[in-house]
């Protein structure tokens, strides 16, 4: 419901200096509620999600030469993934031209829009075009003054679409750097598959991720200088209802953690550690640490027996 009513409030204000403005702002609420409730689902599925800027498609769709109808419903393909789509309300249907104002999600690489498909509610049928258009699209597609026409006749098979679902994101892995994160695919159930074949890709700062099919799961591998949070796109094999997914991972640089010595020298207790940090001390471990003001390495506690210690949070 939200995507819809979107897409068609945002149509008007593309036609905001043309006459034809009226008709469509007078028709807009009724086609709303005729597309949401009315049309049939259509074959398509969910358009991946990718975190990147996507591009706007303005332009007029026609079959056999002939305005689309509405109802009608437009997919957007890079590949076998689906990357917008787009439903026809009579509110985009003016002067005898049938409007679409797709969102095309980009993956931030070097890639192609190659196909567009037309799917007929009333029929069932679908129909094809090819295309050729380098991604993010330029932004003449999004200008109503350069608008182009898009009309379908080669009839496509059902078989032939592959639904690309909703692409999911995990996050919250991090690792120090310096250090391989290790993830273990029960902690991803349901989304990569027991026969993942291998798989060893650089990601966008230049680390890697490595799959291990023994184990079961994931090696990130991150670049000696990288630190930083990155998106990391995961492909799986072609037939999947699910392409590909992204992992959110995060290098952090992490200090060693830190020793505590304690010795006993000339009859006293010494304690000593390296760095800033702050020495606590408690006598029941079940009760909190607390911190030994002005305490400096090396130290000699005034009580010794049954007295626990530990090292706090460095000072700022």
């Amino acid at each position: 419901m939200k995507m819809t009513m979107f897409r068609l409030s945002m149509f008007p204000m593309v036609l905001c200096s043309k006459p034809v403005v009226r008709i469509i702002n007078v028709l807009l609420l009724g086609g709303w509620f005729w597309c949401s409730d009315n049309v049939k689902a259509d074959p398509f599925g969910e358009p991946v999600r990718y975190p990147v800027v996507p591009s706007t498609f303005l332009g007029v769709a026609q079959l056999g030469g002939k305005p689309v109808g509405a109802g009608s419903v437009l997919g957007f393909y890079s590949g076998y993934e689906l990357r917008g789509s787009f439903v026809v309300s009579p509110a985009q249907i003016v002067g005898g031209q049938s409007y679409f104002n797709a969102v095309i999600q980009n993956s931030g690489q070097t890639e192609q829009l190659t196909k567009a498909v037309l799917w007929i509610p009333e029929t069932g049928l679908l129909y094809e075009k090819a295309l050729d258009m380098a991604m993010p699209l330029n932004a003449t597609f999004a200008d109503f003054n350069a608008i182009q026409t898009f009309s379908f006749t080669d009839v496509l098979s059902d078989e032939q679409i592959i639904p690309t679902l909703l692409m999911d994101r995990f996050e919250g892995f991090s690792t120090p750097k310096d250090q391989p994160l290790r993830i273990a695919v029960s902690r991803l159930t349901g989304f990569v598959p027991a026969n993942l074949p291998s798989l060893d890709q650089s990601t966008p700062s230049g680390s890697r991720l490595v799959w291990n099919g023994e184990s079961q799961g994931f090696t990130y591998h991150p670049r000696r200088d990288f630190l930083g949070t990155e998106w990391v796109l995961v492909p799986l094999p072609e037939g999947l209802a699910m392409g590909s997914f992204f992992m959110n991972i995060t290098v952090q640089s992490a200090e060693l953690a830190p020793h505590l010595r304690i010795d006993r020298q000339a009859g006293k207790v010494v304690v000593t550690w390296e760095g800033s940090y702050v020495l606590l001390v408690t006598q029941d471990l079940k009760s909190p640490f607390e911190p030994i003001l002005n305490a400096k390495s090396p130290f000699s506690p005034d009580m010794v027996d049954g007295m626990f210690y530990a090292l706090g949070a460095p000072k700022q």
